[in-house]
């Protein structure tokens, strides 16, 4: 519940300076969470306390000066992270430990956090290593991946995880999906685009939610998903969506951002993790 209260008042005090505007949009927000259908994920009740403000405010992208810097950010410090992936020993390991700390984009949990600082702190360890070896060899052998994006910001992080993935496997077909319409400061094709990755993927847009939810979806991004042999899931809120899909081809890669979460993963808050359970080719 602390979660959803948080998210609104951020949403709601970036989308506007307006006292009043700023009362009626948390009263929505209250409201909507008052009627809570518990049988519902988080990111599915977020989605509409999220969209509750967006209608009163107005303001469809709020996010979109926290966005942009999060991109221009990590752009400056991609040339150095490509000497960091290219000077290591192994190559993969480090570029997927970058990804995971990129996670740590998040504008609708996160009041503060230093992307390059984690970096540097944990690009060395080696925890998870065997979890890295194990999706290094499922990359090797896959075809065809959906890559589910996150934030903004960090999707320039995973373009560097993702360029390693090719570079290991050019036979690797990857669709990458972003959001239609952000929420919070999801990655949508604009900052796709911001970092060249429309020259490299296929771009998959799906509609506007907090996480990613597979009923309803539009059937030509269902059918994209249906034809991957691995679908990696990047974040917090897509897995709370997609962890309820038993389905082996998904990978999760997230850090654990709240308690709920990460009391339903099985570690400690604030850890990067990749789940991977009994993959299995499409």
């Amino acid at each position: 519940m602390e979660c959803f209260i948080k998210q609104a008042l951020k949403a709601v005090s970036v989308a506007t300076d307006d006292p009043e505007t700023k009362m009626q949009a948390l009263k929505a927000a209250s409201s909507h969470l008052a009627g809570i259908d518990v049988s519902k994920t988080p990111a599915e009740v977020a989605t509409g306390i999220l969209k509750s403000v967006i209608e009163i405010t107005s303001v469809k992208d709020a996010f979109y000066d926290l966005k942009k810097e999060s991109n221009e950010k990590v752009a400056q410090l991609i040339p150095k992270l490509k000497n960091i992936i290219d000077g290591s020993e192994d190559a993969f390991d480090t570029a997927v430990r970058i990804s995971l700390c990129g996670n740590i984009i998040d504008h609708g949990i996160l009041e503060d956090f230093d992307v390059a600082e984690l970096i540097d702190r944990e690009v060395s360890q080696n925890q998870d290593a065997d979890k890295i070896k194990d999706l290094k060899t499922i990359v090797m052998n896959s075809r065809n991946m959906s890559f589910i994006a996150d934030n903004a910001g960090e999707i320039g992080l995973d373009a560097l995880m993702l360029e390693e993935f090719t570079k290991l496997n050019p036979d690797l077909k990857i669709n990458l999906f972003v959001r239609s319409i952000p929420l919070i400061n999801d990655a949508t094709i604009d900052d796709a685009e911001f970092f060249g990755l429309q020259k490299k993927y296929d771009i998959i847009q799906y509609p506007d939610s907090v996480g990613f939810l597979m009923d309803g979806m539009p059937d030509h991004v269902a059918g994209v998903i249906n034809g991957a042999d691995i679908i990696i899931s990047k974040g917090q809120a897509n897995y709370e969506t997609l962890s309820r899909i038993d389905d082996g081809r998904i990978i999760f890669m997230l850090r654990t951002k709240c308690e709920v979460v990460a009391m339903d993963i099985g570690i400690p808050e604030g850890r990067p993790v990749i789940l991977i359970k009994d993959w299995v080719s499409a």
